[in-house]
Formats: structure tokens, C-alpha cells, sequence
């Protein structure tokens, strides 16, 4: 399991106004502040670790209420958003994937080499050439539905907050034909 410490999670939400000041111009709610260690979830045999911020069913969000419920529907929600911190071990793979959604992964701890292919690839057979491209610490990598995958190749932890943004699905243009167009489907450990 990850060296590095479970991150907080704070969250700040509007109490009841009371009805004595509900006419009174000006008149704010007290805020409720919520704070909780954010457990890690182990995953890849234990090359990785997850530890979910929150997730929304539905963009935009809901500001009313106190509930912070997370919802458990894998890393995509369609039409929603996922949040998490995530730990990649010392010498961690994460394979080749493709989810529906469009994520910025903003990294903070180590650094980690993000492989994408360079040409045409085919990821049943891992035939085609791929692109390395290092993320240090302050970069922040914007996936809009592209293969890719990770590998941490330093002798420390990598970690990295991930928002993933439900997105229409991938299509792209055949080239040479304008209106012809592929749908990329997701795919993980391929």
C-alpha cells in the first residue's frame, strides 16, 4: 500500500437559515464543515492506490443539502464527475485504457511517464510506436478519451488528483473522409 499519507477531504456546505433571519437582507446560513481521512482502495495487485474526493451523478452539481454521499459507479459516470487522489508505487504499471470521459490529471508528488501511442496502434497486439512524455510535479495532463497508460519508473510514490468529467463518447474522423467518423470504445487491460 501507497508510503504516502491518506490525504483530508474537506467539505463545506450551507445549513438551514434560520426563519428569523429569513427576511432580513444580508441575512446568511451558517456552514457546516466536514472533514474525513480519505482511506486508500488498493488496486493493480497493489501497484496502485485510489482515494476517492467525491463523485457527482450529474454536472452541473447540487449545492443544496448536507448530503455527501458518494455514488460507486466505476471510474466513468456518464453525464457526472469523479474525483480522486491516486498513488502509483515504485516501478507501478498502469496498461493501456481508454475511458469515456475527459480527466485532468493534476500531479503533485513524483513523477510518472504517461505512454500514448505516436501512429496507429493496435492494443490487442501492442504493434504500433508510442510516445513518452514525463509528468513532474505542477504539470497537468488533459485526457480527452485517448489511449494511454502509466508507468512510475523512480524509486519513490507517485501522486497525481484525477477529475473525470463524463463526456459523449469518443468518435474520430477517418482520414481523407470528412464525414466518416470511428467510435472508439472504452477499453482497460486490453
Amino acid at each position: 500500500m501507497a508510503t504516502l499519507p491518506d490525504p483530508r477531504r474537506i467539505v463545506l456546505s450551507n445549513l438551514p437559515l434560520p426563519s428569523a433571519l429569513a427576511g432580513k437582507e444580508g441575512a446568511e446560513p451558517a456552514v457546516q464543515v466536514a472533514s474525513a481521512l480519505l482511506p486508500a482502495v488498493s488496486e493493480l495487485d497493489g501497484q496502485a492506490a485510489r482515494h476517492t474526493v467525491f463523485t457527482h451523478p450529474s454536472v452541473p452539481t447540487s449545492n443544496s443539502g448536507l448530503d455527501i454521499t458518494l455514488i460507486e459507479r466505476g471510474l466513468a459516470i456518464p453525464g457526472g464527475a469523479n474525483i480522486s487522489f491516486n498513488d502509483l508505487a515504485p516501478g507501478g504499471k498502469v496498461p493501456m485504457h481508454r475511458t469515456q470521459t475527459t480527466d485532468y490529471d493534476i500531479f503533485f508528488h513524483g513523477s510518472v511517464t504517461l505512454i500514448t501511442p505516436d501512429e496507429a496502434y493496435d492494443p490487442k497486439t501492442g504493434k504500433g510506436k508510442l510516445r513518452e512524455t514525463t509528468c513532474n510535479p505542477g504539470d497537468v495532463v488533459m485526457l480527452r478519451g485517448a489511449l494511454h497508460a502509466w508507468e512510475n519508473r523512480s524509486s519513490e510514490w507517485v501522486r497525481f488528483i484525477s477529475v473525470m468529467l463524463g463526456a459523449k463518447k469518443t468518435v474520430v474522423e477517418i482520414e481523407g473522409n470528412a464525414v466518416a467518423v470511428k467510435m472508439l470504445p472504452d477499453c482497460f487491460e486490453v
